[in-house]
């Protein structure tokens, strides 16, 4: 699963590096903010993703392939439709999105010049959220880790082609990503066309039950939301930056591309958590799922903690990605904050897997948004009003710090619900 999420990130490193060498700040800047649209279109539709993991891995503890199989299914059908749905309401959305955000002119034409391509690639994108979280609830970490390394090697590869050869600039990064989840999905398809064929019409009778449905609905609704804090939380904060000036937002662009980097390390132990804990729950195994989550949380803070002080020690590593003086002086001040940030963050990280693989959508949401709204939001914006950039880290900090906080007071409901009968 780490195999498998580094690629992810690693790639949008190489995005970030690819424009921060180019002259000035504008490109990078704007395909920040173009990011941020998408992490609100995208990640909208994360239960694709996350409630299918979530589903198919009890119903594989319960050793009922069938249902697991019709789980993907159906997710990768709403993807695809979903998707389609975008691309054809991207004009509206680009320019609701733009009028929305915050910046000099230069930085809002090159977002929107990266949305305008990225959006293309809508339905691939959404469609592999499915594949990837059906493979993930199947414990199948080999073909998560070919799907994501071939289409993110797609993905650099044409950064390089599109950004520097054909001089596309941030169009060309846009362009580059949505051909990858072209690429993804279709090598996605190797693993999910044959598993799905052994049922044969099985598959396919009783797909679209009234009763799984309105689960998978009620379990969707509350995904949602909780995901829409989060990315909120993360989109105000880049769009906030975006107010104190381009350097600073270009700076904590590259900051939180660590962080993402960091994240999918750490995040390929909470999707095994989350594989496994749902497992456990489908064969009402709660000792193993104690043990689980125990060993889940001790190494995730650890790789959190090495990242944030190899950045800290050793901010040579952020020539990697700029060489702009600004930049590296202002990275270089701000990496401190990676302490607080991880560490907090790596436990949360894999009690969101936890409470995902658990299907737990209601504590979740809650807890989620009880952390933007009370955790980060009032610092954020007084952070704002004074053009504070030291407010806003904390006000990030203090937002994961009270995620843990308000998942962990739900441990002892989790291991009730796994155990029950």
């Amino acid at each position: 699963m780490i195999l498998a999420n580094i690629t992810v990130p690693l790639a949008g490193l190489v995005d970030a590096a690819m424009l921060g060498h180019l002259d000035g700040a504008s490109h990078l800047a704007g395909v920040a903010l173009g990011s941020v649209a998408f992490d609100y279109i995208f990640w909208t539709f994360g239960f694709l993703r996350m409630a299918t993991t979530g589903l198919t891995a009890q119903s594989v503890g319960r050793q009922d392939l069938l249902e697991a199989d019709r789980t993907g299914l159906r997710a990768l059908c709403m993807g695809a439709a979903i998707g389609a749905a975008l691309v054809l309401l991207s004009p509206v959305l680009g320019t609701l999105a733009f009028l929305l955000l915050e910046g000099e002119t230069s930085v809002m034409e090159s977002g929107r010049a990266y949305f305008d391509m990225r959006i293309l690639g809508a339905p691939a994108t959404l469609a592999n959220f499915a594949v990837t979280g059906w493979l993930l609830g199947r414990g199948e970490g080999r073909g998560v880790l070919v799907v994501a390394t071939v289409g993110n090697t797609v993905n650099i590869v044409l950064d390089y082609v599109f950004i520097y050869q054909l001089g596309w600039l941030a169009a060309g990064a846009g362009a580059a990503t949505a051909i990858a989840s072209l690429v993804s999905f279709l090598v996605g398809l190797v693993w999910v066309l044959p598993a799905f064929s052994v049922h044969g019409r099985a598959l396919y009778q009783q797909l679209w039950r009234a009763e799984e449905l309105r689960a998978l609905m009620s379990l969707n609704g509350a995904i949602v939301i909780r995901t829409l804090a989060l990315v909120s939380a993360f989109s105000i904060f880049l769009d906030f930056s975006a107010v104190m000036g381009t350097t600073i937002l270009a700076a904590n662009a590259l900051l939180l591309k660590v962080l993402s980097l960091a994240s999918w390390f750490i995040d390929g132990l909470a999707f095994a958590v989350e594989s496994m804990v749902g497992q456990f729950k489908g064969a009402r195994d709660g000792s193993s799922a104690r043990q689980l989550l125990r060993l889940g949380v001790r190494d995730a803070v650890v790789v959190g903690l090495l990242v944030a002080a190899i950045c800290t020690l050793f901010p040579q590593v952020f020539r990697i990605l700029t060489s702009q003086p600004a930049l590296l002086e202002r990275l270089e001040q701000d990496a401190p904050w990676l302490f607080g940030l991880l560490g907090f963050g790596a436990i949360a990280y894999i009690l969101d897997g936890w409470f995902l693989g658990i299907s737990a959508g209601k504590q979740m949401r809650d807890a989620m948004v009880l952390s933007f709204c009370v955790g980060f939001l009032p610092l954020a914006l007084l952070a704002r009003h004074q053009a504070s950039p030291w407010m806003l880290w904390t006000a990030l900090v203090l937002f994961m710090g009270v995620r843990v906080l308000t998942l962990g007071r739900h441990l002892r409901w989790s291991f009730g619900q796994i155990e029950a009968d």
